[in-house]
């Protein structure tokens, strides 16, 4: 696949992931949409895609969702308020981000 399928989004775990992705994410050759199940990122639903390229969380949460989850990197950060933060490749829907998009609201 390459970076352009519609089949494909990015997640951020957190808002502030998530807000990072959409605006610096077009610039860094990331062209796809970004979703995130926290604060209003919500709101916007989970998409259709069959793939997940996920910023943060760990494998037990992608693990529950996909059937293939693959650890593809780390971010390191230094300054930043979190450090080491996991990158997943996930597909394989069981089931899902779009079938749990409601259980999966995160509000803080």
């Amino acid at each position: 696949r390459t970076l352009d399928d519609p089949s494909v989004v990015v997640f951020g775990a957190s808002y502030g992931a998530a807000g990072a992705l959409e605006l610096y994410g077009p610039a860094a050759g990331l062209p796809m949409p970004v979703i995130s199940t926290h604060n209003e990122f919500w709101a916007w639903g989970p998409g259709s895609a069959t793939t997940v390229l996920a910023v943060g969380h760990d494998a037990a949460y992608w693990n529950d969702l996909y059937s293939d989850v693959r650890r593809a990197g780390t971010v390191h950060c230094t300054g930043c308020l979190v450090d080491g933060t996991a990158i997943w490749i996930a597909r394989g829907e069981r089931p899902g981000l779009a079938a749990r998009w409601q259980a999966l609201r995160r509000f803080e």
